[in-house]
């Protein structure tokens, strides 16, 4: 009998070593293929609403999608800092030369940033173009505490500031754009914030057009990429978290009737189709033939023109004969010229390789820094 057990042990050992290798591999993709499924929800895209506006300066409306739903402003949180920067700037306060000295809060912020130093100092004009064009959080907070004394304080005044321009629906907890779940705005708002932008301080305007600017050693590009390929912008802001996508603030003038339109659009999941989406609602809105009821005919006028001056038609232009076209003043030349389509601007894509996204300089995942 004993013998017995013993003989059915050993034939139950392989069998149950065998199931428990199967039953331990299968667990261990199991769990392999959750972890993988884990990450890849971790990296999805987010589906956002997308919303967006056009406005003029007179405040007319010329395009409404959800523009008063409530969004994250992300880094255009950064045009409300700017703002007060501003204002500062022009009751003589400060000045451009102006110093303000790097606190250890302001260090540690995340990027996109210049790597300020807890002790350094960071003139008004830098911080500008900072802000503007780096889009640097570090800066944001030097900025706040040095204008106001702590980030709180200068929150406050924010808040105070949007509520005098018009900003309804807006609250900020922060000088950078960094994700807080209190923090919030909508794209009319920050439309009402850009207008003010440009009419209460056209002096300091310039600012938002800037392309690239040298910190130190190194040169640090815009994040703005539209503003390298569509002439019409004159200035712009870009802003990414991942609650809230990739926004973007864009404004231009038309170059006939000399008025200003302001763009902003928000929760797209990639830059390129962003911006486009954000030129073409642009150029729509700042074409000479813009309000006439009559845009072939602005074609027609460009035909004219290109033809008088020995250059090729536009796409999209109008194939009638010269004679068909009512003669223009070479005195709208210079206008015309101006005129943008996007499509007809070469060299889009290289301004959008993988390797430099919005995505990799305006991160809101806290960075961790290692001890030496």
């Amino acid at each position: 009998m004993f013998f017995a057990r013993v003989y059915f042990l050993f034939i139950l050992i392989p069998f149950c070593s065998t199931n428990y290798g199967v039953s331990k591999s299968t667990l261990a993709k199991s769990a392999g293929k959750k972890s993988i499924s884990k990450g890849q929800a971790h990296h999805n895209k987010q589906q956002h609403v997308k919303t967006a506006i056009v406005i003029t300066d007179e405040r007319k409306i010329l395009h409404n999608e959800y523009a008063d739903r409530r969004v994250y402003p992300a880094s255009l949180t950064k045009l409300a800092t700017l703002y007060i920067l501003f204002q500062r700037l022009k009751s003589g306060d400060i000045t451009l030369s102006t110093k303000f000295k790097v606190s250890n809060n302001a260090s540690l912020q995340i990027p996109s940033k210049l790597g300020l130093v807890p002790g350094s100092t960071i003139s008004v004009l830098d911080s500008i173009y900072a802000l503007a064009v780096k889009s640097a959080n570090d800066v944001a907070v030097v900025v706040a505490e040095g204008l106001a004394g702590s980030v709180k304080k200068f929150c406050r005044l924010m808040n105070q500031q949007a509520a005098r321009i018009g900003m309804k629906n807006t609250h900020f907890k922060n000088p950078s754009g960094l994700f807080d779940a209190e923090q919030f705005t909508t794209a009319r708002d920050l439309a009402i914030l850009g207008l003010a932008l440009c009419e209460d301080f056209p002096e300091y305007r310039h600012y938002l057009s800037i392309k690239t600017f040298k910190f130190g050693q190194s040169m640090h590009p815009t994040h703005c990429k539209i503003l390298h390929w569509c002439k019409a912008v004159d200035g712009a802001k870009t802003g990414y978290i991942r609650q809230s996508g990739f926004n973007l603030f864009v404004t231009a003038r038309n170059p006939v009737t000399g008025r200003r339109v302001v763009v902003v659009v928000t929760g797209w999941n990639s830059q390129k189709p962003r911006d486009m989406y954000a030129a073409k609602l642009v150029t729509t809105h700042t074409r000479p033939g813009h309000n006439t009821g009559n845009l072939p005919i602005a074609r027609q006028i460009r035909k004219s023109l290109h033809a008088q001056i020995d250059m090729p038609p536009l796409l999209g232009a109008q194939q009638q004969t010269l004679s068909e076209v009512s003669p223009v003043s070479t005195s709208i030349l210079e206008v015309i010229q101006q005129d943008d389509e996007i499509m007809l601007t070469p060299g889009i894509d290289k301004w959008y390789s993988k390797k430099e996204t919005d995505i990799m300089v305006e991160a809101e995942e806290p960075v961790k820094v290692c001890s030496p």
